[in-house]
């Protein structure tokens, strides 16, 4: 917002950002949170983030738009994996990794806030996945000479008012009742054993798999693939890895597709499927001490503690050495040292703006609230990508005070 079309307030160019997402918003299943301002340094279509956002620069003062009669251009970059988003009334769509607009605010007709406004609310359509109702003039359909995805601006005091087209055509992608269920990938470092034991905890993980409407959920499309290092199944809510024996310690790649064994599928309501989902093997661990298989790999236990064979009190699974409430088992599944009372899940840093915490790549995290340490709502799901997760602009609520909690998904 560092350039605004001559006269344009910053005021009058916040109304028309507000209105132009609500006006999307108001039909369909799409929200928005305005995260702040940002001064970009580029033409916002060049900024290489793929983080999902919609990037929106009021101005063109790095010249992305070539001289002439246009207002402005809003796109969107997508991932053309072959069935990477959801599935939606039997349509697949591909995934957005980001949108962005740009406003040619030196074109006199924008100083006119209501064009300006009807202008981002058009090239917020293309971000959002929406070509242009008609490229015919004059057109002859009123239905889509109508549309605020004509290709041309209408200039008649609408601002951000969409047409019974638009409405149609958002709702195909972002259903207004029926949105398709979420689910995120899940990894397992696996033990493995000779002989038949008990599932040990770093061998299980929950299915996390949402719906907004709360309808149930079934797995579809299921398939295997791995190198015969075992077997994953699903049992319930969970999926379990069994390990076809004994092997030496692997931690393999640490990359975000890797995988010894791995289990993909899509969540179905019934009408819709989730984009792909994915449960992984990402590395193997032995255990031969004690004889009945406690789950935690011997060469953990020798770094620790010197030995394979576990001394109750201070290194079975249940134990907690260092005194910092997390038990052996709890730090092996976290990553952490159980000799060292700093090293432990821990929230990091804190501000009404960000939230930083200590966890394991690609686990999944989530962020909870409470206004009195009950009832507790989860407001973020994360995926870790690394060893330190960052949450950004997570809170937005009027109480006077609010408690947050970072739980490590099972």
């Amino acid at each position: 917002m560092s350039v605004l079309p001559a006269g344009m307030t910053t005021a009058q160019a916040n109304t028309a950002l507000s209105n132009a997402l609500n006006a999307w918003s108001a039909v369909c299943s799409l929200s928005f949170v305005i995260e702040g301002e940002e001064a970009f340094g580029q033409t916002v279509g060049d900024v290489d983030v793929e983080d999902g956002k919609l990037r929106i620069q009021f101005h063109d003062t790095f010249n992305s738009i070539p001289p002439g009669t246009t207002l402005g251009f809003g796109g969107r970059t997508v991932s053309l994996a072959p069935g990477a988003g959801a599935q939606v009334n039997g349509l697949d769509f591909f995934v957005a990794t980001k949108g962005y607009v740009v406003m040619k605010h030196t074109q006199t007709s924008l100083q006119d806030p209501v064009l300006f406004e009807e202008v981002l609310t058009h090239e917020i359509g293309h971000a959002l996945g929406l070509a242009h109702s008609s490229e015919t003039q004059p057109e002859s359909n009123d239905t889509l000479l109508q549309a605020i995805m004509y290709f041309k601006a209408k200039d008649d005091g609408r601002g951000a008012m969409l047409g019974t087209h638009d409405i149609n055509l958002i709702r195909q992608a972002y259903p207004e009742n029926n949105t398709p269920p979420v689910g995120f990938d899940r990894v397992i470092r696996g033990i493995t054993f000779s002989g038949s034991h008990p599932v040990p905890a770093p061998n299980s993980v929950s299915l996390a798999a949402f719906d907004l409407q709360g309808d149930t959920l079934t797995m579809q499309n299921v398939t295997t693939s791995g190198v015969g290092a075992g077997t994953l199944t699903v049992n319930g809510n969970t999926v379990q890895f069994t390990p076809a024996g004994l092997f030496q310690d692997n931690p393999g790649s640490g990359t975000a597709n890797s995988f010894f064994e791995r289990l993909e599928f899509r969540f179905s309501d019934g009408v819709n499927l989730s984009p792909p989902v994915k449960v992984r093997l990402v590395s193997i661990h032995g255990d031969t001490q004690p004889a009945t298989r406690d789950g935690l790999p011997d060469s953990w236990m020798t770094t620790h503690f010197k030995s394979t064979s576990p001394s109750p009190g201070t290194s079975s699974p249940t134990d907690d050495p260092d005194s910092d409430n997390y038990t052996n088992m709890q730090e092996f599944l976290a990553g952490t040292d159980p000799n060292d009372a700093n090293s432990r899940p821990l929230i990091t840093s804190f501000t009404p703006t960000q939230i930083q915490w200590t966890g394991q790549a690609f686990d999944v995290y989530e962020l909870q609230s409470s206004t009195a340490f009950t009832n507790w709502t989860t407001i973020r799901h994360i995926v870790m990508d690394g060893a330190t997760g960052t949450l950004n602009r997570f809170a937005d609520t009027n109480e006077s005070f609010r408690f947050f909690q970072m739980r490590r998904t099972q």
